[in-house]
């Protein structure tokens, strides 16, 4: 009976979030970024072998269009083409489906993850939250990139925790190389993330085997997968010259350009912000999770929520130190483990264990926290991104829009 509890309330929560997901009402405007993606994409319809490389030469000879996204984002654009070739939408529609589906695949990771590893309250709080986190909802309706990020960014955590759980995993890691390897090829950005993965589960390997020859063979794997995903790019886009000129454009304008300047700076504690602006209790939860970690509270396979943990710092501080990097699109990949640790926080400040229910209190409690999490970032969604039309979720619209 309890089992059938327990699925019913993981399927009301995942059938709720594709539904609003789904269902949201379209965005009125485009933005910039949006608008090359779908161009991007047109391209890639048009002329499949040839889209990038001429799309990078044209990027390369405009200033003006160094302020945009760079067209060395071939698995983005190129996938969004084949969703256009599949289901015969516009461009721009079949960008903001493919936001749409990743948005619903990263939920139900989140939740696999979560009943994996750290217990059916923990999975269904991160779920719950997640299924009305305000920045998922706005990239879920946007023809961005950093929703596909999010989506596979959680995929790589999940095979990297099935293959720190396993002694014989070659399947795993199969599978993790492959998706590394097209995970890159999203954004630039997306090889740091990239390596901080291959970096944990050498970690890992060291720590259990005290051997060096599994860390040697995972960085091997590594930069196997990393050449070749770079190598693919180079034959798109006609080398890797070009590639490289175009990601210095982009840097420099990230720093200089005057949206940048306005919307994406602030203090060093601008994300952290950001995502306690957008999602006050999740934010405590997560912090809880950091607590718990440093007080030595009881948690479920430790060694994963430091992993988690790490991840989640380096990610924010790494996008903290530079100039015009202060936007949650930027930190997406971090949204599945964040909510992930959201979930353990507030199960640890409920007091329940991972394989029971506990104590009624407990659980009344837990249910109260993560309902009125859910109530209050809905509602944030709706004010900030519907009602107000905020158009990016850059630190200085988000700080500076009243709420209420």
């Amino acid at each position: 009976m309890a089992k059938c509890l327990w699925s019913v309330l993981f399927a009301a929560v995942f059938l709720f979030a594709a539904w609003l997901r789904i269902t949201s009402p379209p965005a009125p405007i485009r933005t910039p970024d949006e608008i090359c993606y779908a161009n991007f994409a047109g391209a890639a319809v048009a002329h499949p072998w040839t889209a990038a490389r001429e799309q990078i030469r044209i990027f390369n000879s405009h200033p003006a269009q160094w302020n945009y996204p760079v067209p060395d984002r071939v698995a983005y654009y190129y996938s969004v083409a084949a969703v256009n070739a599949l289901f015969h939408r516009p461009v721009m529609q079949s960008g903001v489906t493919l936001s749409t589906a990743a948005s619903i695949v990263q939920l139900a990771l989140v939740g696999l993850v979560g009943l994996r590893f750290f217990g059916r309250p923990a999975a269904l709080a991160a779920m719950a939250m997640l299924s009305v986190c305000p920045q998922d909802l706005t990239m879920a309706r946007r023809n961005w990139a950093d929703g596909s990020c999010g989506c596979f960014a959680m995929l790589l955590l999940w095979l990297c925790m099935e293959i720190a759980s396993r002694r014989r995993a070659w399947p795993w890691w199969t599978a993790f190389w492959i998706c590394g390897a097209y995970f890159m090829l999203l954004k630039e950005a997306c090889g740091f993330y990239f390596s901080f993965c291959v970096a944990g589960l050498a970690i890992h390997a060291w720590m259990r085997d005290h051997s060096w020859k599994p860390v040697v063979r995972i960085g091997a794997g590594g930069l196997l997968a990393a050449g070749l995903s770079f190598a693919f790019l180079a034959w798109l886009c006609g080398g890797l010259s070009p590639i490289a000129e175009a990601v210095r454009h982009v840097a420099q304008f990230q720093a200089l350009g005057e949206y940048a300047r306005q919307h994406q700076n602030g203090p060093w504690y601008s994300l952290p912000l950001g995502l306690w602006i957008l999602s006050p209790l999740a934010a405590a939860g997560c912090a809880a999770a950091f607590a718990a970690l440093i007080l030595g509270g009881k948690l479920p396979r430790r060694e994963l929520v430091i992993g988690m943990g790490a991840l989640i710092l380096l990610t924010l501080t790494l996008a903290s130190l530079r100039m015009g990097l202060k936007n949650l699109r930027y930190v997406a990949f971090i949204t599945g483990p964040w909510y992930l640790m959201a979930g353990l926080g507030l199960t640890w400040l409920a007091g329940l264990p991972r394989k029971t229910t506990g104590s009624i209190a407990a659980a009344c409690f837990l249910t109260i926290l993560v309902a009125a999490s859910c109530w209050s970032d809905f509602r944030r969604f709706q004010e900030y991104f519907i009602h107000r039309d905020i158009q990016d979720l850059d630190i200085h619209n988000i700080a500076t829009a009243p709420f209420g």
